[in-house]
């Protein structure tokens, strides 16, 4: 039987343009927000000064700490604030800083939203294989793990990770050979472990998560406006020929696996005897398509 919490969870992800159960879910955790025994209370003072530390830097000697739960709903309430109807003014498109109640408010709640996430992004969304994660309007943050979440109104709204890392498919180590050669000799992959498969990690993301975007990050529809075919558009490409392993990893983008270019709704054309491709008047449209063609698989969860 699922918890209170788990049925709010679905909730948000059944609905997560609604931010209705995003609050819901805020008030049941302030309601539940109490404290626990401090992970470092067992730790004696001859260890605690061994790390550098004169008393315990986390309960400050008290041996009892949140649980967390006020924070993360005081971080979801912030969030749903400001994608909501906290706008700057006018003037605070200037150099010059506005001082306006609305610009005043805005920037209180970004500088509490920072806080949060620096005390607490680690643990509240390290989860189904997520590995880094970013508040969608800071630029500062770079992508240093291979599954990055982007987040916003609380919760993971995008996903970017390779292809083959969100819903499986061929290794991209050793491109499906199960196996790599050094000087003449043959060695198991160990990513895949010699299956020239992965599995794919959409699915359990999005049991737990209202993701609503996916982006494959080793994909890029090629821009058509090369000759090769009738005007000028941006494609997807249905699996590259089996000399791929002769590919540039540029031209490997453009290309999509046959059970994945199906799944793409998108006009078709026949630019070469040996590919078809799908074809979209704007960038934007290609890589949404292909979104939706992850979040199909990744609802579904389909094994490729």
């Amino acid at each position: 039987m699922r918890s209170d919490h788990d049925n709010l969870i679905a909730a948000i992800i059944a609905n997560p343009g609604d931010d209705l159960p995003r609050l819901v879910l805020a008030d049941w955790l302030e309601e539940h927000a109490g404290e626990v025994e401090c992970d470092h209370s067992d730790m004696g003072e001859d260890e605690l000064r061994w790390y550098g530390y004169e008393g315990c830097p986390t309960c400050k000697g008290t041996c009892r700490v949140s649980n967390g739960f006020a924070e993360r709903a005081e971080f979801i309430r912030v969030q749903v604030e400001l994608a909501g109807e906290v706008k700057p003014c006018s003037s605070a498109y200037s150099q010059k800083k506005c001082r306006c109640s609305n610009c005043t408010k805005q920037e209180a709640l970004r500088q509490r939203e920072r806080e949060l996430w620096v005390a607490h992004c680690k643990e509240w969304f390290n989860v189904g294989g997520i590995t880094a994660a970013k508040l969608r309007n800071d630029s500062s943050q770079n992508n240093y793990g291979k599954v990055l979440a982007v987040i916003e109104r609380g919760f993971p709204a995008e996903v970017r990770a390779p292809l083959a890392v969100l819903v499986g498919g061929e290794c991209e180590n050793c491109v499906g050979r199960g196996k790599h050669t050094v000087f003449g000799e043959d060695h198991e992959c160990q990513s895949c472990l010699g299956t020239g498969t992965t599995p794919g990690i959409a699915h359990e993301i999005s049991k737990c998560q209202p993701v609503t975007t996916w982006v494959a990050t080793d994909k890029e529809p090629v821009h058509t406006n090369t000759g090769r075919f009738e005007q000028e558009d941006w494609a997807w490409v249905e699996h590259p020929p089996e000399d791929r392993l002769g590919w540039s990893e540029d031209d490997r983008g453009h290309f999509l696996p046959r059970w994945m270019w199906d799944r793409l709704e998108g006009h078709i054309t026949t630019p070469s005897a040996r590919t078809r491709a799908k074809r979209y008047p704007t960038r934007e449209l290609a890589l949404a398509a292909l979104s939706r063609a992850i979040g199909e698989i990744a609802k579904q969860g389909e094994k490729v």
